[in-house]
Order: C-alpha cells, then structure tokens, then sequence
C-alpha cells in the first residue's frame, strides 16, 4: 500500500471506516505500529502492528463519504430542492436575486436554507426543532443538516436520527460561542 499517513482513511475487509492517527514504536516489541481509529460506533483508538497493516486495510478515496451500499436513490422532490439550493448558491455569489419563484420553494427548503445560512448555532437549534415538529424532516434533509456540521448521525429510524441531530446541536449551542473569539 505504501507509507502510512496520519488524517489518511482506511476501510477494513468488512468496509468498516478507520483514521490513521500515527505510526510509533512498540516498548514492548520493539516493532513499529500504526495507531488507528474508528470512525464508526465507539470510535475506539487501535493499535496494529505496521507489517499487518497492508493485509488488514486498504486505502479509501478522500471524496468516499459512505459505503456504496448506503447510498439512496434521489427522488424527484428531492432533486428539484438540490437545484433549488444549487439556484439559490449560485445567487448569493454573484448578488443577483430571483424574485421570481421564490415561494414556489416547500417549506422545508427554506428553512434548510436558513439553517444553512446562519452561524449561530442557537438559531440553527431552533430551526431544525420547529423542522422536526412540522415533520419537515426525511432522511435526505436530515444527512445535509448533519453533514454541513460535520455530525455523523448513524443510519436507524428517523425519529431516532432526528433526535441525534438536536441532541448534538444542542451541545453545541451549549458549547461554542463567539464571546471568546476575535470577531
């Protein structure tokens, strides 16, 4: 496979998702080792030894988000609110705006929109409540929502994925403010 690099992302035989931490020595063997973590379940840290290292895991492409097999078909809906938010992207660059059609938007474009737009994770808070209580949410608004914060909210029922969300949103208002930083 080549030198080991640490931030690199790994896949074992069974597709399971690791991060290679550092590579060190042994004390006790006196052999090199590679530190690894899980990106899945307990993200428990692990130690394999560098010369089974190759025959453990295989390189995964840094675009790779997700296994194949987890992958879902786009709905019609749910590709015409992509575009939307393509539109809408495309608008805010160049400092244009399209009147026209705006409220054609579903209402939970918007408010995906307005969760994307603001930093205060307060507001993003709030909204993505009011959006689980108008059961605005499916499972394709709910992967953007995490994704844009870097959550990863594992597969299962949605009421269940959705909670996760605003459990970890919740920690986050709680814990990152700009009252200590340089504005």
């Amino acid at each position: 496979m080549g030198k080991i690099i640490s931030g690199e992302k790994y896949k074992d035989r069974s597709g399971n998702l690791y991060q290679a931490i550092c590579t060190a020595l042994s004390l006790e063997s006196e052999k090199n080792v590679v530190v690894v973590q899980q990106l899945f379940g307990d993200f428990l840290r692990l130690i394999v030894p560098q010369e089974k290292f190759d025959s453990i895991f295989t390189d995964v492409d840094v675009m790779v988000t997700r296994p194949p097999e987890r992958e879902k078909a786009i709905s019609t809906r749910e590709r015409a609110a992509i575009e939307n938010l393509e539109t809408e992207a495309i608008h805010t660059e160049t400092g244009t705006q399209d009147t026209e059609g705006q409220d054609d938007n579903p209402p939970a474009v918007r408010d995906m929109l307005a969760f994307l737009d603001t930093d205060d994770f307060e507001e993003k808070f709030k909204i993505a409540k009011r959006m689980a209580e108008e059961s605005e949410i499916d499972d394709t608004i709910l992967d953007n929502m995490a994704a844009s914060l870097d959550f990863i909210i594992d597969d299962g029922p949605l009421d269940g994925r959705i909670d996760e969300l605003l459990r970890c949103l919740g920690t986050r208002k709680r814990f990152e403010t700009t009252r200590l930083r340089g504005n």
